[in-house]
């Protein structure tokens, strides 16, 4: 019931501002995104865009298969309806600065957050940067931290090496950072920046 009501747009912000998102977005704004006026930006898993409160005036381009995050388009934005796979034809040009990646990987099976990060690699220019935070499981953790993060509606919530394993098929150059006492819940986040340093991929 509960994963069905999140899935309403205005009710789900409600939600996120009630546990603390927006200080969070503020917090990732400064501390982990360093987005840059004029950044051309890509934003899988876009959701309802909030993120966009928090930024420079951007190039912005989101995506999302959720019919109702996508109601209210941002002015200046682009926004797309679809999954990675229904649209990673659409992003096979190095043109972007920045793909943001906003808890959308644990949602996703193996294969289908590898072909994420695939598709970011491909549309990010030499030197762009991939961006995600992901809830995580620890090897030791608090039991309600753990239940918190189980809780989740997606449901391939993984481990930071699982995550690791995701990333470095493609990108050679990245960092992780788990992160706790960003919400006003007990809950864990992985920060992954990860950088693009060449053209061509990884053979």
């Amino acid at each position: 019931m509960m994963k069905k009501i999140l899935s309403i747009g205005f009710i789900y912000n409600l939600f996120i501002k009630l546990i603390g998102g927006n200080k969070a977005s503020k917090w990732l704004a400064i501390n982990h995104w360093r987005i840059s006026e004029g950044d051309k930006v890509l934003d899988m898993g876009c959701g309802t865009s909030e993120c966009l409160k928090y930024l420079p005036k951007i190039d912005y381009t989101g995506f999302d298969p959720s019919t109702n995050y996508l109601k209210k388009q941002p002015f200046g934005a682009t926004l797309l309806k679809g999954t990675v796979h229904e649209l990673k034809s659409n992003f096979t040009k190095p043109e972007y600065d920045v793909v943001m990646c906003n808890g959308l990987l644990h949602h996703l099976k193996y294969r289908e957050a590898c072909e994420a990060v695939e598709l970011a690699y491909k549309a990010l220019k030499k030197g762009g940067r991939l961006l995600c935070i992901e809830p995580v499981y620890l090897k030791t953790q608090a039991r309600l931290s753990k239940w918190m993060v189980s809780q989740d509606r997606g449901i391939y919530v993984r481990h930071e090496s699982e995550y690791k394993r995701i990333i470095k098929d493609w990108f050679d150059n990245f960092d992780t950072n788990v992160l706790t006492g960003l919400l006003n819940i007990p809950y864990t986040h992985l920060l992954i920046e990860a950088v693009k340093e060449r053209e061509t991929p990884k053979t």
